[in-house]
């Protein structure tokens, strides 16, 4: 993935909750309405707390496993991604 130009700040709650607020500021929506879906209820939260002047509304459906689950999914999605990677 290094090879082709990817880095690991390509990915990841951070770049998702900028890529949203990049999609609403070029549909030149003032605030909107964000519906997030099990790992979108981490991505909507996040966006609140960043972008609250962005947020009309949030719906949290489904909502992604506690903090202390996460750090477990976190390690066996880097340990896939590795062997995917080798």
């Amino acid at each position: 993935m290094a090879a082709a130009g990817f880095q690991p700040t390509h990915f990841g709650t951070a770049r998702n909750v900028e890529d949203a607020e990049a999609i609403r500021r070029a549909l030149g929506v003032e605030r909107w309405a964000v519906y997030g879906m099990s790992y979108g209820t981490t991505v909507a939260a996040e966006y609140l707390a960043r972008r609250p002047e962005a947020i009309d509304s949030v719906v949290l459906d489904s909502l992604y496993p506690p903090d202390t689950f996460v750090p477990s999914v976190r390690e066996a999605q880097g340990r896939a991604i590795g062997r995917l990677l080798d």
